[in-house]
Parts: structure tokens; sequence; C-alpha cells
């Protein structure tokens, strides 16, 4: 995204950093994907919150984003989506030797990007 938004430097990928596990992992709050998407889409279409009707725009883009996700995935919280109740030790060990970042995570990654340069097109 950054080298097609044309950012000037790797901004996003640092933004990004802390939304792994939901943030920071603290996996009750919004999926990291959903949550970075909101920060892309406010850096992508930077506008004032005095600019009520493009705000207003720019939020819309973002809330149905996130409600596409959500259908097609049934939640935007971490740890629905990953079907985790008690991230403990052993659940995390167990979370990374099934593979189930690779499988789970990787599938909304994918689906983000996709959407966001769906988006990008459809606004052009």
């Amino acid at each position: 995204m950054q080298e097609v938004r044309e950012m000037p430097d790797d901004t996003m990928v640092w933004a990004g950093t802390n939304f792994f596990g939901g943030l920071t992992r603290h996996r009750e709050g919004v999926c990291g994907v959903v949550s970075a998407m909101a920060v892309y889409l406010g850096l992508r279409y930077r506008c004032s919150p005095s600019d009520t009707e493009r705000f207003k725009t720019v939020n819309a883009l973002s809330y149905d984003v996130a409600q596409s996700f959500k259908a097609e995935f049934g939640s935007i919280i971490c740890q629905e989506l990953l079907g985790i109740t008690h991230f403990n030790e052993e659940e995390r060990t167990r979370f990374f030797a099934e593979n189930r970042y690779e499988t789970k995570c990787h599938s909304y990654i994918r689906f983000m990007i996709k959407k966001l340069f769906e988006l990008d097109d459809t606004t052009k």
C-alpha cells in the first residue's frame, strides 16, 4: 500500500506495528487489521474534523469497510475471530503450533488489502 499510495517513507509500516494481536496483543479489542485500516484511510484521505462533509465521507468509508469485514468473518473483535477466550501461555503455544496465525490472521490481512485496493479503484 505504501508504494501504491506513494507515501514518502515507511510511515504505514511503523504506524501498524502495534496492531498485532488486536492492539499489542490485547485481543479483547478490535482486530489489528481493522484498526490499521482506519489509520490507513485517515492518512489516505487526510481531512480535518472541521471539514464536516469530508470527515463524514471518510468516516463512512471506514465504517463500510469494517462492516464488510464483519460480514465476511462474523466479528471485528480479535479474540472472537480467533476463537480464544483466555489467551494464556498454553493457549498461545497451541495457537502458534496449530498455525492459526497463518490460516486465520493472514486471511484477514488479505481480505483487507483487497478491500482497500478495491476502494482506491472506486475513489480515483
